[in-house]
């Protein structure tokens, strides 16, 4: 998203900077720019599109999916211990509160 976001502000930022100088770099440039914009744009959309998918398997799993590597945890220990897919410490109400908070986040700024 970050990526996509660097790419839309590329493509807008240099637009409306030609168009306060009153230049323009041609119909090529436009069209470059443009579609820096577009493809921003598109990349920030698909992130958005992949973090509700990944909220949702989340939700799904009562928030208790590795928040590194996503792997479902709710058969290991009940006081934690460690990832066995990518070996990050963890417990239940830590990995819990961290899905919750970022779902929170999530939608506030989806909307």
């Amino acid at each position: 998203m970050v990526g996509g976001l660097a790419i839309l502000f590329a493509g807008g930022g240099t637009l409306l900077a030609l168009q306060r100088l009153g230049t323009s770099g041609g119909p090529w440039m436009d069209y470059v720019l443009w579609t820096l914009v577009a493809l921003g744009a598109a990349i920030i959309g698909l992130s958005v599109r992949r973090m509700s998918r990944v909220f949702d398997e989340a939700r799904d799993a009562d928030w208790t999916l590795c928040p590194n590597c996503l792997y479902d945890l709710r058969s290991h220990d009940e006081g934690g211990g460690e990832c066995p897919e990518c070996g990050r410490p963890f417990t239940p109400r830590g990995v819990q509160s961290c899905w919750i908070d970022a779902h929170a986040y999530h939608t506030r700024y989806r909307e």
